[in-house]
């Protein structure tokens, strides 16, 4: 029987939600969803119904591909936010089916790159991947370390100011990096907030873009999604030491304090965390294909 590729439009949302769990069950880690948090993620993520698809052998639904479209800077950038097979369908080729109809829609879209993330020990999806087109361009870690700090671990030496503001406004530095992955990105992060480190003469050097994540009036979290610095900027470990105090801060706090989708290029940032106790939860790769 032949698989039919259709638009996640023309289902219902608790349609849409079954689907997408069963076509992620046995998964690295259990992402599955109710009708209601399916829906919120569509939102909140930036995802559309009517540029996704669902494969079906007959009526049956054999798998799901998530994508979103958006204009960041002058590019138009797809993202796909998950593709799945329901475990009676796979090693059928409905993986491939899928990617090849997000393709096509891509470039009906006049899209100008594509983009994905996979983790990392998930071999088979990145030959896919790879086989189609796309190109592994950066490693993406999820680090985290609980509990408080025993000491300060990380030090502002006065010689930078540090603004709050909202994450669009970090995203209008000429120096913010738009490249990234999908989630991280300014208009992404939900109840997201920003910091903006300058000199004593005012010139914007870096930034970064967290979260804090709250339960009941308590903090429980704190999530980095981006640190940059400028690449011309001497004492960039100063630098960034000085936006991880802010972000991460005040050390005595308890709660769990993680990174999303960190890029590995942040070479700097990484061996700050890691060597004041950040451990690895979880890696993936960053993939983009220019269409």
């Amino acid at each position: 029987m032949e698989l039919t590729i259709k638009k996640l439009s023309a289902c219902s949302f608790e349609e849409a939600a079954n689907i997408w769990n069963s076509g992620f069950e046995g998964y690295f880690i259990d992402i599955a969803m109710t009708a209601d948090r399916f829906t919120s993620r569509i939102g909140l993520e930036g995802l559309s119904p009517a540029l996704s698809i669902v494969g079906y052998f007959g009526d049956e639904p054999a798998g799901i591909l998530m994508n979103g479209i958006k204009k960041i800077g002058n590019q138009k950038i797809a993202w796909n936010g998950g593709t799945g097979v329901a475990s009676k369908f796979r090693r059928q080729g409905v993986g491939r089916a899928l990617m090849e109809a997000a393709i096509e829609i891509y470039k009906q879209e006049e899209v100008d790159i594509a983009m994905l993330e996979a983790f990392s020990k998930n071999e088979k999806a990145i030959a896919l991947y790879e086989q189609l087109g796309f190109e592994v361009v950066d490693q993406l870690l999820f680090l985290e370390h609980k509990d408080s700090f025993r000491s300060e671990p990380f030090y502002d030496n006065g010689n930078y100011t540090v603004t709050q503001c909202f994450t669009q406004e970090a995203a209008a530095l000429p120096f913010y990096q738009s490249l990234v992955p999908w989630q991280t990105q300014s208009t992404n992060i939900k109840d997201g907030q920003a910091l903006i480190l300058k000199t004593a003469h005012g010139e914007a050097v870096g930034y970064a873009l967290f979260k804090k994540v709250y339960e009941n009036g308590n903090l429980r979290g704190i999530i980095l999604y981006q640190c940059h610095v400028k690449d011309d900027v001497a004492d960039s470990k100063a630098a960034i030491q000085t936006l991880l105090h802010h972000v991460y801060g005040p050390s005595q706090q308890v709660c769990n304090r993680s990174t999303y989708n960190l890029t590995a290029k942040s070479k700097e940032v990484v061996a700050l965390l890691k060597d004041c106790g950040f451990t690895t939860r979880a890696e993936q790769v960053f993939m983009v294909k220019k269409m």
